[in-house]
């Protein structure tokens, strides 16, 4: 029971208030329940934090995108050195896919060589325990379905250098014959050129890289900055059961080469053998090469067959594989040079396969593309159609007369306005862009 406090006439004559117990309980209770939310106010707050993640996160997976893309850029630009150097010290860029007798099996198929671009390169990337355990005086398949047991450890082994940070950089094929065993798998691969050669071919090809190539600087004539060496692409994955099938990660297959537009329209599979990009050590289309014939992240499938007509062809791959990524818009690359390049899907066609071409004689202007994806500029004269130049569209009239939009340094002009001259000769040219 509480006692009230003396009310006397001395306190309340000073402006005190006089409170009890039991009132200052019932103020400090009120208090109390007026600090609280309310169910109204606390809605609010979740609603608001949700509207500010929406609004944060795109934010943050595209700065983290960004961040993988200049990783995937690095990684080709190491590719690129790695290859100058190997050229520097035997006089021509390495072999695209080795196709040879093997001595002690003169039956063996030749194809079954088949050691890559990446497994040659691996001691100017820093792996010269990984090429000294390589066997490359076997063939890299000791039959039609198993790696040779000496080599099957090191073929197993994953290189980030080799893996694009956007993909998901695991594999994707087991070593058939080893238990637990998988291949090592790998996002880039190495030009072999528009494709066109024997629809689809690997031998003697237009690009730098083929099967048992040994292109010097010598013969890359276009110019090491306006030739592409190395792109990438996806790891494959199982083809879905009926449907259509993803073009980023599934192949159209012909039992049957050279390829064929029509037979690749009506593959007699998926994905045959083993997915695309399950081996950094396979120098083959499925694996380290691929070409300009579609553009680069192109809707459809990728084709790729084998030749099944006997002689020393037996089994080689045929392949219509292009560059692909999950970057948005576009796709890595690295030049003959050791520079690097975004290149966008919006690309001119003519232009992508201009640059496969290690001696085509597009005339291309100097390239000043930028690391970051800006948009770049590059003049093409293959047909005369398109000619661009960079940072600025500039356009030839009929008469040879240049469209100046104070692009180009003063002196410049007058070897611009030359060449315009003389390619207005020949015939039109006129304006376009590529991203």
């Amino acid at each position: 029971m509480h006692r009230d406090f003396p009310t006397g006439p001395g306190l309340g004559s000073l402006g005190i208030p006089i409170r009890t117990p039991a009132m200052l309980t019932s103020i400090l209770s009120k208090r109390s329940r007026r600090a609280a939310f309310t169910l109204v106010e606390l809605l609010v707050v979740i609603a608001i934090i949700g509207v500010l993640v929406g609004l944060l996160l795109p934010a943050v997976q595209q700065a983290r995108e960004a961040a993988r893309r200049t990783q995937c850029l690095n990684n080709l630009r190491q590719l690129s050195v790695a290859a100058q150097n190997f050229a520097e010290a035997h006089g021509a860029f390495p072999i695209g896919s080795e196709f040879k007798l093997w001595p002690a099996d003169p039956s063996h198929p030749k194809n079954y060589y088949r050691w890559s671009v990446w497994a040659h390169l691996t001691p100017y990337l820093d792996q010269a325990g990984i090429y000294e355990s390589l066997n490359l005086e076997v063939p890299l398949y000791s039959s039609s379905t198993s790696v040779s047991p000496e080599n099957s450890t090191t073929v197993g082994a994953v290189f980030s250098v080799f893996l694009c940070p956007s993909d998901r950089g695991v594999p994707v094929a087991d070593l058939l014959g080893f238990t637990g065993s998988t291949f090592g798998p790998v996002n880039y691969a190495a030009s072999t050129g528009t494709g066109l050669v024997e629809n689809g071919g690997a031998f003697d090809t237009d690009g730098l890289f083929y099967i048992n190539s040994a292109t010097r600087f010598g013969d890359i004539t276009d110019g090491t900055s306006k030739t592409i060496a190395f792109s990438e692409s996806l790891l494959g994955s199982d083809p879905a059961p009926s449907g259509r099938q993803d073009p980023r990660t599934v192949y159209a297959t012909m039992y049957s080469a050279p390829l064929s537009e029509g037979g690749c329209a009506a593959p007699g599979g998926y994905n045959i053998s083993d997915p695309r990009g399950f081996s950094w050590a396979n120098g083959e289309y499925r694996c380290a090469l691929y070409n300009h014939f579609y553009p680069p992240n192109h809707t459809e499938l990728d084709c790729l067959g084998f030749w099944v007509s006997g002689g020393e062809r037996q089994y080689t791959g045929w392949g219509w594989r292009t560059a692909r990524s999950r970057h948005p818009g576009g796709v890595n690359a690295s030049f003959a040079d050791g520079s690097t390049r975004f290149i966008n899907d919006s690309i001119d066609f003519d232009l992508w396969r201009g640059l496969s071409t290690r001696s085509g004689n597009e005339i291309v202007s100097e390239f000043r593309g930028s690391e970051s994806g800006r948009e770049s500029q590059l003049a093409t004269a293959t047909s005369f159609d398109h000619c661009l130049f960079p940072w600025d569209v500039e356009a030839y009239r009929r008469d040879g007369s240049l469209i100046l939009r104070e692009v180009f340094e003063p002196g410049e002009i007058a070897s611009l306005r030359a060449d315009a001259v003389s390619l207005a000769a020949r015939r039109e040219v006129r304006s376009t862009t590529w991203g």
